[in-house]
Formats: C-alpha cells, sequence, structure tokens
C-alpha cells in the first residue's frame, strides 16, 4: 500500500473513540518494514527477531505484537540484553 493511504487511513481511524493502536500488519502480506514503522509507531505483524525489536525501539515503538515473542524474549536473555538498553 502507498505511503500516503497508509498515513490517511492512520489520520481516520485516529479519529475513531476508543481505538488504542494501528496493527501495522499480520505479516502475511510480507514483514513490517522499518519505513512503516516510522509512519505508524506501533508494530504487530512480521516481528521475528531481537534484532529488529531493537531497531524498532530506536525508531520509537513502544507496542509490540508478535506470534513470536517467547523467542525474542529467549534471544535478549541469551545475549544479556534488556529491553530497557535501547
Amino acid at each position: 500500500m502507498p505511503f500516503d493511504e497508509i498515513v490517511k487511513i492512520c489520520e481516520i481511524i485516529a479519529e475513531i473513540e476508543g481505538v488504542d493502536y494501528i496493527k501495522t500488519g499480520s505479516g502475511f502480506s510480507g514483514p513490517t518494514t522499518y519505513d512503516h514503522v516510522n509512519l505508524i509507531q506501533k508494530v504487530a505483524g512480521g516481528v521475528r527477531t531481537a534484532e529488529q525489536v531493537k531497531m524498532f525501539l530506536k525508531l520509537g515503538v513502544n507496542l509490540f505484537g508478535s506470534s513470536r515473542a517467547i523467542e525474542i524474549i529467549e534471544e535478549f536473555k541469551k545475549g544479556g540484553e534488556e529491553w530497557v538498553n535501547f
């Protein structure tokens, strides 16, 4: 989807009462990109590694959704890293 359409959809959805976040994707149509995250600032869909999470944290993301959450947390633990370091 073109970025201008993503921005427009986000603007419309943000006006709806009770909406807490906008999901970046399901992961079925490809991974969430860093450019998408810059637009939306929350990530769900296609997040598979601790390295991706680190990059998203650097972009200011504070909400993640992933079917691989346990594996990602284990990656952080194995590396001796904590979420707050990023």
